[in-house]
């Protein structure tokens, strides 16, 4: 999400596979969000580690000055227009509503500066800013690995700071605001992410006893789940979890190759959400968080009369939120100001 190859998405050398992949994890992450726990066990292993493992992959070293302006205006400013959006929306509805304007209006306020992917309740109220967390821990990840990476030792530094990042809330359990504790931990992916490709890794080559051993481990990982969520640096199985994390992260970039090869419109459809990554999870969070399109739908079904089983209702409603985000992201494209704010132009260096 977010790395773009370094490349213009017109550039004709840029590759397929990472944008369907960030395009199968972007699609997930909407999935993830529909509340199915037999589903979301699978997909939380992967779906956000692949995206720190391609920001790994093609990361540029720069020096710490550069690479903070440039990840900040790709990251950052849109995580706050976001924000933005998100609570000028909600003073609308409370208003329309007659709810308490000025209370709503300083909780979102809280709940975007403190850019908390979850809501807290001790040791201190925090309240949730929803799935962008993850662009500030994106944030945090590539300026700790830029900077350590190319040092002596650099990559056991990064290596610990994850570790640590992991360690202090699984001791003290308080939430440290921008989500530094979950970009901590996911520096060690972009860690791995980073030396896979100066090792030479290249994902469209690879025996299939690797696919299979891969997809076993994803099932095995989803088996024994007892929650792998990055926006609360929590692993249920500990660091095995993180293992299976990576061989699972594996499974979806061999996946990726897959689809590139043999499927062409379904490949076309990944490659759009993959480059409109970010803007898909801005959209997305805005529906969670401003738009409610399922009370949309709930009220339109009682209107004309309807009951869906729950499954139905579900699907639907997934079909729903992902024409949304990608006739959103279609649209938005086409107005300047906006694409410019989630695809800025690269300065020349």
């Amino acid at each position: 999400m977010l790395e773009e190859q370094n490349l213009k998405p017109n550039d004709k050398k840029r590759l397929d596979w990472p944008d369907v992949a960030k395009g199968i994890c972007i699609i997930a992450v909407i999935a993830g969000h529909m509340g199915v726990d037999s589903f979301s066990r699978y997909v939380y292993l992967w779906h956000l580690p692949v995206f720190f493992l391609l920001a790994g992959y093609f990361m540029r070293p720069a020096t710490d000055k550069k690479m903070i302006m440039n990840k900040a205006r790709r990251l950052l400013f849109p995580y706050y227009v976001t924000g933005l959006v998100i609570l000028v929306t909600s003073m609308f509805r409370t208003i329309r509503d007659h709810g308490p304007l000025f209370k709503e209006s300083i909780r979102w306020i809280y709940a975007i500066l403190y850019a908390a992917g979850d809501r807290w309740e001790t040791p201190f109220y925090i309240p949730s800013i929803g799935a962008v967390w993850f662009l500030w821990a994106l944030f945090i990840a590539l300026v700790i690995t830029n900077h350590f990476i190319e040092k002596r030792y650099g990559s056991i530094v990064v290596a610990l700071i994850g570790f640590f990042g992991w360690l202090f809330f699984h001791i003290f359990h308080v939430w440290l605001p921008l989500s530094v504790l979950s970009g901590m931990l996911c520096s060690i992916y972009l860690l791995i992410g980073y030396h896979a490709k100066k090792l030479g890794f290249d994902p469209r080559k690879s025996h299939w006893t690797a696919d299979v051993t891969s997809f076993i481990v994803l099932v095995f990982g989803a088996y024994i789940f007892k929650g792998f969520w990055l926006v609360h640096a929590y692993m249920g199985n500990g660091w095995f979890d993180f293992m299976i994390s990576l061989f699972s992260s594996f499974f979806i970039l061999r996946l990726s190759c897959f689809v590139c090869d043999h499927s062409g419109i379904i490949k076309k459809f990944f490659i759009f959400c993959g480059r409109n990554s970010l803007m898909i999870l801005c959209l997305h969070i805005i529906d969670f968080r401003a738009i409610y399109i399922s009370r949309y739908m709930d009220r339109m079904l009682s209107a004309f009369s309807l009951t869906l089983p729950k499954s139905a209702w579900l699907i639907l409603l997934f079909m729903i939120r992902v024409l949304y985000v990608c006739l959103g992201s279609y649209l938005l494209n086409k107005i300047g100001p906006v694409r410019r704010i989630f695809f800025p132009e690269k300065r020349s260096s």
